[in-house]
């Protein structure tokens, strides 16, 4: 995959191939060294290995930081930070101009921040990059969508048996709301789209519409709704329109303010299913923002249906993976048995 920018549009052509494989880190730093031996084609074929890469391990993010000696590679991969390289300083300017002229942003304008995104033709790939300003220069992060590593089913979300089966049941309802939170990156989108997939598998014909900001993924068989508060479509305003289209099941991407919330309560009254997100630490923690949004007890204990609060589960890393020995107490507290399991760490 390489990314190459013609007449508008963001190509992909051919290159040298850095997705064939997940390179180790040894691996990595030794096309690292071969690419900056040649000066002329260095920042295009690093670029092409670290988003290639990142793709490759599933990162949901990269960042670009800027230092005093060069530059920082980081991947985000199940939530946590992995140090992936650093770049020599003469490299700097050259990747941070790259990134910008790939997304589209203003190459000269290095004291604001600014957003973009790199639609990849040809792959279900979608970069959305944000720079912002730092004293050592302008650091970026590009986040990662990758539609075909997406799983919209409830089933392959991980969900316990007993938890699976009751969120079923409350989305095949006719009303209520049902709110998802948990922090940045925890998954909350990915279980709103598996919702609805869910509830179309199961429901022969049901009109469905999102309010999204931003859309991240599309689905051909329901109405989603980008908000745009630049034109006057926000989450309150276009929830009101909403009601005058029939709609069966609303996905409200995300409540924001009092206006948004109380709308959603009254909506979830009137035999709407709402499935909508709200920042909150944990599932006790949803009612004392609503209620902080000034929502009275009764309509909460009338119109909020369920509330789940969810993190995204670590993996084990396949190079540091190790065998290894948990403490008795540990072993104790779980009932496992150490005769027919092996503990991996990593």
């Amino acid at each position: 995959m390489f990314l190459k920018r013609r007449q508008g549009a963001h190509e992909v052509t051919k290159s040298r191939n850095y997705a064939d494989k997940i390179y180790t880190p040894a691996e990595l730093e030794k096309t690292k060294e071969i690419l900056l031996a040649d000066r002329k084609t260095c920042i295009e074929e690093i670029l092409n290995l670290l988003i290639s890469q990142a793709v490759m391990r599933k990162a949901s993010d990269i960042h670009i930081d800027p230092g005093e000696h060069g530059i920082s590679i980081k991947y985000r991969i199940d939530g946590m930070l992995c140090p992936v390289m650093n770049l020599p300083a003469f490299i700097m300017d050259g990747i941070i101009v790259r990134i910008k002229v790939l997304s589209r942003l203003v190459v000269y304008k290095r004291d604001i921040p600014q957003d973009g995104s790199i639609r990849i033709s040809g792959k279900p790939l979608e970069l959305r990059v944000t720079t912002f300003p730092t004293i050592y220069g302008e650091k970026a992060v590009i986040r990662i969508f990758d539609s075909s590593a997406l799983r919209f089913q409830l089933e392959e979300l991980g969900f316990c048996p007993e938890i699976e089966r009751a969120f079923t049941q409350l989305i095949l309802k006719p009303g209520g709301v049902i709110l998802l939170t948990g922090p940045a990156n925890s998954g909350k989108t990915t279980t709103l789209y598996a919702s609805i997939q869910k509830i179309l598998e199961l429901r022969s014909a049901c009109n469905i519409i999102t309010l999204e900001d931003p859309v991240e993924y599309t689905f051909g068989n329901i109405n989603q709704t980008q908000i745009n508060p630049g034109s006057n479509l926000t989450y309150s305003g276009a929830l009101r329109s909403i009601m005058r289209q029939d709609p069966e099941v609303i996905l409200v991407g995300e409540i924001r303010d009092a206006e948004t919330a109380r709308i959603v309560m009254e909506s979830g009254l009137t035999g709407h299913l709402i499935l909508t997100t709200i920042h909150a630490g944990s599932a006790s923690s949803v009612f004392v923002r609503l209620l902080e949004m000034f929502i009275e007890p009764f309509l909460l204990a009338s119109a909020v249906s369920a509330v789940l609060n969810q993190r995204l589960v670590r993996k084990i890393c396949p190079f540091c993976a190790e065998e290894y020995h948990p403490a008795g107490e540990t072993i104790q507290k779980f009932n496992i048995s150490t005769e027919t399991t092996t503990f991996v760490r990593g």
